[in-house]
């Protein structure tokens, strides 16, 4: 189990931020290329929920899907983390920004800042099912949340002001 340690805050936080980096990447790819664009689809496939609007989104995807495999790979064979959770913790960071998509769009605020959800889906989701199977403590998944509640506003922010984002939030 990982336990509270700096370097346990370091390998989680670098997973979960790792990934949900990665699939920001695939999104500024798709901006920059069109043609990568075109390739990819939503996986909701277009479909409506009962309540008329869209199941997910757009921002869900069959390419994010695999840069999610691809960094479950690059985790694996890093050596850094238990199988398990190098394999599992991209898939909780794609599967909480599904969940975020969801929770969103029930709001009827897919274009708006949600707080908690827009700043932390990704870590919230993987440390609560990574802290329910027992692969790291309660504390870690905590101080990670809280971690990334203040950094990853401002990384937000200075990926705006670069130009990779379309939005401050």
């Amino acid at each position: 189990m990982m336990n509270l340690l700096l370097i346990n805050v370091i390998l989680f936080m670098g997973l979960t931020w790792g990934t949900n980096i990665s699939l920001n990447l695939l999104y500024v790819l798709k901006r920059s290329i069109p043609r990568v664009a075109a390739w990819d689809r939503p996986i909701d496939g277009g479909m409506n929920f009962i309540d008329n609007n869209r199941l997910i989104g757009d921002s869900t995807t069959v390419l994010g899907l695999g840069v999610t495999i691809l960094c479950s790979l690059v985790a694996f064979y890093s050596g850094l983390f238990s199988d398990t959770v190098a394999v599992l913790t991209p898939f909780l960071v794609y599967l909480g920004h599904t969940l975020g998509s969801f929770i969103k769009r029930r709001m009827k605020k897919n274009n708006s800042f949600v707080p908690f959800v827009d700043h932390g889906d990704y870590v919230f989701f993987s440390g609560l099912v990574l802290y329910v199977l027992g692969y790291i403590s309660l504390t870690l998944a905590l101080v990670c949340l809280l971690i990334t509640y203040v950094l990853h506003p401002i990384a937000v922010r200075i990926a705006f002001l670069l130009g990779l984002r379309e939005n401050s939030y």
